[in-house]
């Protein structure tokens, strides 16, 4: 990481692999996602992490995460 199917793989491969409607994916590491938003003035409020379904990691780790941050208001 970081990864981006923007940069990892040409235009062509990614259709060929994924399909046409596939969403794009992104990769980042945990220091530039949640330090990113603390960086930014965010306070993390919620965390979250998930398997991914009917896939052999999940025995093993999460593969999916998502925060929650909210940025205080200037008053």
């Amino acid at each position: 990481m970081p990864y981006s199917d923007l940069t990892s793989m040409s235009e062509e491969e990614r259709l060929r692999f994924f399909g046409e409607d596939a969403p794009i994916e992104f990769g980042h590491s945990l220091d530039d996602q949640i330090g990113g938003q603390i960086y930014a003035g965010f306070h993390i409020i919620g965390f979250y992490e998930d398997r991914w379904p009917d896939r052999k990691i999940r025995e093993y780790m999460p593969s999916f995460m998502a925060t929650r941050a909210l940025k205080p208001s200037c008053s």
